[in-house]
């Protein structure tokens, strides 16, 4: 995730993909010295004694990145990119002379005997354990099979414009993810549509997204300290940090439970 000071934008350089993780492409921060980053790189494999977690955590310092199919808010090529999207950029900080300049190297490894050495230290790196299927159905879709012809032809019927006939819709899914997935897109479209008892159990869902046990990445301890971060910013417009303590203001509130 690329934070404010970067504008939200990370200029990455993405030559393979992992083999055993076919959906995960490899990008480096192309802000990062590609000399120093072989060196942190190697430095890492020969730290037999550090943790996966660890290995993991010194590769995105080197700017090692991620890019997993279909779960990326965007991705641009940088030649599509607008000369005025790139003049805001550049009040970021954005250097486009040096990215390129570091692009050369990492191409000309990539046309030399280093760069399948490149490889086996990014999968070294970024080399994570088996991730037990995650409870949550918002984030289990693909851990499980392909939809039955059974629930295939429920959802084709599925009244969704219609939010009183939603509310009465009782399917019976052979996967059980499905009904609470359901009960999920009701009430983040057609609130109004759910009982009393309802309201409770969007709750529930709703606190333990932000506060609970299985809370990720956006959880909202992590949100807090991100926003007090910014408001200590000494750069802000008036208006941003008006915002800023509108979003404070809104946490502090949430879920209401």
């Amino acid at each position: 995730f690329a934070g404010w000071d970067q504008g939200y934008v990370r200029d990455l350089w993405i030559p393979f993909r992992l083999a055993k993780r076919s959906n995960d492409y490899i990008g480096f921060d192309l802000n990062r010295d590609p000399k120093e980053v072989m060196s942190g790189l190697i430095a890492i494999s020969e730290a037999i004694d550090d943790d996966l977690s660890s290995r993991r955590k010194r590769a995105h310092e080197l700017g090692l990145h991620t890019v997993r199919i279909n779960s990326q808010p965007m991705l641009f090529r940088r030649n599509d990119l607008s000369d005025d999207v790139n003049r805001r950029l550049s009040g970021y900080g954005r250097n486009m002379e040096q990215q390129n300049r570091n692009l050369d190297v990492w191409h000309r490894i990539q046309e030399s005997p280093a760069f399948k050495q490149l490889y086996q230290l990014a999968v070294t790196a970024l080399e994570t354990s088996a991730i037990a299927p995650s409870l949550d159905v918002d984030f289990s879709l693909y851990s499980g099979g392909f939809l039955s012809t059974h629930d295939r032809d429920i959802l084709d019927d599925l009244p969704l414009a219609d939010p009183t006939a939603l509310a009465d819709f009782d399917p019976n899914f052979e996967d059980l993810r499905y009904t609470e997935l359901l009960f999920r897109f009701r009430a983040r479209n057609f609130p109004k549509s759910l009982t009393q008892a309802e309201w409770r159990r969007w709750q529930g869902v709703r606190r333990d997204k932000l506060m609970g046990p299985s809370a990720r990445a956006s959880s909202a301890s992590r949100i807090q300290d991100e926003l007090l971060n910014l408001g200590k910013r000494d750069d802000l417009e008036p208006h941003q940090a008006a915002q800023l303590q509108q979003f404070l203001v809104w946490l502090d509130n949430q879920p209401p439970i």
